[in-house]
């Protein structure tokens, strides 16, 4: 099977983490499952070293390059604007790439990210030559769900792109039930038809980024020593996110807990500030440290070394970090939203509350720390339900049979 990948942004090259590292894992380990995948992004900064990250089995990674409106990109306040315009532009030239070498060597499908397909989308049955059936995958979709008023209307363009991919495509992949049911009611319409395929974890990937020295340079800067227990969180510090809920919840429970325990939260977001003033008010100042945003070898050398594992998000995607504890053995509390729950099963192998309940998140904190051999069994079951369900060369696999009947289904041949 033949297929191009179309994502916008090079990040995937950087390995962080969302849908730029979903893109890469794609390329690697459907390349790896046996398909050649040419996977289609803007260049970045250093494109040799970008493509040597890339490791495929089969396949080639192409840069896109397209006309812009300069002055936009991440910069903060012109984020939304370069969405709307910049996006647009480069899934058109992206299209225009990808058909241009389908009528070299056809592609049997297009697997783009959200907006990303547009370009495809508006060129089925109008393309000489005809176009490879179109698959998208729709994460996040913030875009639909914004509660200002004003950032809603700015991103109408956006929403009726991704409506327009999606509507056209022959097939549109979902990372869990709870993604298919937000998607078709955000979309406003049933796609033609829906995969269900979960988002894979690179288990050989995260044992590979252990490194003991780095793990001690973590326990010396935190300071915890080895007996006292570390809860971890990782995550956007964003409303969503709930860490507001944690933080009265630490507070309600900070002297039942037992004694020197800490509370390390990684990453960074428009509500870090607030939710530090916030602890410190709480008295938690002693207990919470922020640490900010991590690398993915520094991520990976910190799950190991925390007790628990706490997610108090009110709503939710996939929610990769969860995965990410959950393959990494720690026992895990977690909100029961969004895919959440499709991937833990409370009371086996994590505990799941309602989304925005302190009193709840406080009293299953206890339980779990209180219990060391609970929280081992929890852990052990999460890591076991990781192996069996989201490896990626499984994942792969699913993803490769959900395109399979797609092969003979090309629109405008």
């Amino acid at each position: 099977m033949r297929i191009a990948l179309l994502t916008r942004f090079s990040a995937p090259f950087h390995f962080h983490g969302g849908l730029q590292r979903y893109a890469a894992d794609v390329a690697i380990h459907v390349s790896a499952a046996g398909a050649e995948v040419e996977l289609s992004c803007e260049p970045p900064d250093h494109e040799r070293a970008a493509t040597e990250a890339l490791p495929l089995a089969s396949g080639a990674v192409h840069f896109v390059r397209h006309a812009t409106i300069p002055g936009l990109g991440q910069r903060k306040g012109r984020v939304i604007l370069d969405r709307i315009s910049n996006y647009f532009l480069f899934s058109h030239a992206a299209a225009a790439a990808v058909l241009a070498r389908h009528a070299e060597k056809p592609f049997d499908v297009v697997y783009a990210q959200g907006l990303a397909g547009w370009g495809i989308a508006r060129r089925i049955g109008r393309a000489p030559g005809g176009v490879p059936a179109l698959a998208v995958i729709n994460q996040g979709m913030e875009e639909f769900k914004s509660t200002s008023a004003t950032k809603h209307a700015l991103y109408t363009p956006f929403r009726a792109g991704i409506r327009s991919a999606s509507r056209r495509a022959a097939l549109v992949v979902a990372t869990d039930e709870a993604a298919r049911a937000e998607s078709e009611r955000l979309l406003g319409f049933a796609p033609r038809a829906w995969a269900v395929v979960p988002v894979g974890t690179d288990l050989a990937h995260l044992a590979s980024l252990r490194n003991e020295a780095m793990a001690r340079r973590w326990r010396e800067r935190l300071g915890v020593e080895a007996d006292r227990p570390l809860v971890l969180s990782v995550s956007r510090l964003e409303r969503n996110k709930g860490f507001h809920v944690a933080v009265e919840a630490f507070a309600a429970i900070r002297e039942v807990l037992p004694a020197g325990w800490r509370w390390v939260v990684a990453g960074t977001g428009s509500q870090g500030a607030a939710l530090e003033r916030a602890a410190a008010e709480a008295g938690l100042g002693d207990h919470v440290q922020f640490v900010g945003q991590v690398s993915d070898p520094e991520l990976h050398n910190l799950y190991p070394l925390a007790d628990l594992f706490v997610h108090p998000t009110l709503f939710e995607g996939t929610s990769i970090v969860t995965q990410e504890a959950m393959a990494h053995g720690l026992p895990i509390v977690a909100s029961a939203a969004g895919g959440i729950p499709e991937k833990i099963e409370s009371g086996l192998s994590g505990v799941l509350v309602p989304p925005g309940d302190a009193r709840a998140l406080g009293e299953a904190i206890v339980r779990t720390l209180a219990r060391a051999d609970r929280g081992r069994a929890l852990g052990d079951a999460a890591r076991a339900a990781v192996h069996a369900r989201f490896a990626w060369p499984a994942v792969a696999a699913r993803l490769l049979a959900a395109f399979e009947p797609l092969g003979a289904k090309r629109p405008g041949s």
